[in-house]
């Protein structure tokens, strides 16, 4: 490492750290002993510039109160980042002659098949799965525990069995249209991968992706071999307790299911990056094109999706991004497309205080670095709510409770786990992980909301208050 690149980090980490202490008020505490009391215990990061990794470094332990520390080469699940690590291998075997990025995936689906509609099945493409504009729907998924047996593709695309935590697969929009975010298009494309090739999709994206690139830290494997597991980090909720087992496992493996480190991150997006240039060995400029080049509009100003990541132009340069959010880890990637720069960061945490870390990280980064201001979250008007909304209310026979737990808004319904509410506006409330949508209703000191409304696979379902 270059004493320029060594000053660089020692100013992104004091950044961090000047923010952990007002945060926590507890000056006397370490830089990784206030992180830990943010229930985030470990955290790695790389950071991309001019081209080439600048550094990269692991903080904290792999799991609470566990010696093991973290290194620049221990895996964390990756999450949603699984997506365009994914759509890279698919975009290779399109160029291969493998696949045809906009033929019907119905016509060599062979172990399972959406359900028409009114006996008409529109023409769904890889190129639409892969920028989330197929008309599908499920956001995403919460996963499986160790000890739960995991169900087959055709299971969780149909929302059967008993152990599926998914809600059906099933075509809610008209396809190429609009932009909406679907795990679940990728777990069928996922499946339609396995059906066309043969061939097992942690085998392809081997082959396709991590081997080429020199991934050697990376696995799309659920759960994780053994010798692979004992160098991977933990999971912890949002009280900072560790996932019992160290993590959910993920069968939909295309669209949460990569375990992965920063540094090979930094490897994709060096490659992407220099693919752009027409400078890579194995990577198309025309590929690398289709991951950068805008394809459909998000419902944020100047944000886009392309194939695999989101993309929009600040400063004169096209920045590429996408997040992560498995049980139990938060990670961020975020890199221009013209000007190498790049930062990857990667957390077993899930809980608020975790996302202040990441995003205290990138902006730390982009000051240390003078990198444009990129905005890599959708935009969010009002943050606040009345603590009015946590309460009782009644569904049919179901009773269901609001709580509100360290800042955080929490659902708990009867003989599930409660799940935490990821808030959109001052009254509307997504379930972490799900499509799920909360609604309560007009909020006030004088008069708290009668009753919450529950939106999920075009359905709305209205809960009184008790």
């Amino acid at each position: 490492m270059s004493i320029h690149a060594d000053q660089r980090q020692h100013e992104v980490e004091t950044a961090v750290e000047q923010q952990l202490k007002q945060a926590r008020a507890a000056a006397e505490m370490s830089f990784e002993q206030m992180i830990a009391q943010c229930q985030t215990p470990g955290i790695s990061v790389a950071v991309i510039d001019e081209g080439r990794v600048a550094w990269c470094a692991g903080y904290g332990v792999r799991q609470y109160g566990q010696p093991e520390r973290v290194t620049t080469e221990t895996p964390f699940q990756a999450a949603s980042i699984s997506k365009p690590t994914a759509t890279l291998g698919v975009l290779r075997m399109a160029e291969a002659g493998v696949l045809d990025l906009d033929e019907d995936v119905h016509e060599r689906l062979k172990s399972w098949h959406l359900p028409a509609v009114n006996d008409v099945m529109p023409r769904i493409t890889p190129r639409m799965l892969v920028s989330h504009s197929a008309g599908l729907s499920v956001h995403g998924f919460i996963g499986y525990t160790v000890e739960q047996p995991q169900p087959t593709l055709p299971d969780i695309l149909d929302g059967t069995g008993l152990h599926v935590t998914s809600e059906p697969v099933r075509l809610i929009n008209l396809p190429g249209l609009t932009y909406d975010y679907s795990g679940g298009g990728y777990t069928l494309l996922q499946l339609w991968l396995e059906n066309v090739t043969g061939e097992s999709f942690s085998s392809l994206m081997q082959r396709w992706v991590l081997e080429p690139l020199g991934m050697t830290h990376s696995a799309f494997v659920q759960p994780p071999t053994p010798e692979f597991a004992a160098r991977c980090a933990s999971g912890h909720y949002y009280d900072g307790l560790t996932i019992r087992g160290g993590w959910h496992v993920y069968p939909e493996l295309a669209a949460a299911g990569l375990w992965t480190t920063p540094s090979d991150l930094a490897i994709l997006t060096l490659a992407i990056q220099a693919a752009h240039r027409g400078e890579h060995p194995l990577i198309s400029k025309h590929t690398a094109d289709l991951m950068l080049t805008p394809h459909i509009p998000m419902s944020e100003a100047g944000q886009f999706r392309a194939l695999g990541f989101q993309v929009q132009r600040v400063g004169g340069s096209q920045y590429f991004s996408h997040n992560g959010s498995n049980a139990g880890f938060r990670c961020h990637l975020n890199a221009s497309a013209d000007d190498g720069r790049g930062c990857i960061v990667m957390t077993n945490g899930e809980g608020e205080w975790t996302r202040k870390i990441i995003a205290w990280f990138a902006d730390a980064i982009m000051q240390a670095y003078a990198w444009p201001a990129t905005q890599t979250e959708p935009a969010q008007a009002d943050r606040s709510f009345d603590p009015a909304v946590t309460g009782q209310y009644k569904l049919g026979d179901q009773l269901i409770s609001i709580e509100l737990e360290a800042g955080t808004l929490k659902i708990r319904m009867p003989d599930q786990p409660i799940m935490a509410l990821c808030q959109t506006d001052a009254a509307t409330f997504q379930v972490e992980g799900l499509a799920t949508i909360i609604r309560f209703g007009v909020v006030s000191a004088e008069q708290p909301p009668q009753a919450m409304t529950i939106e999920q696979i075009g359905r709305t379902l209205t809960a009184y208050r008790v």
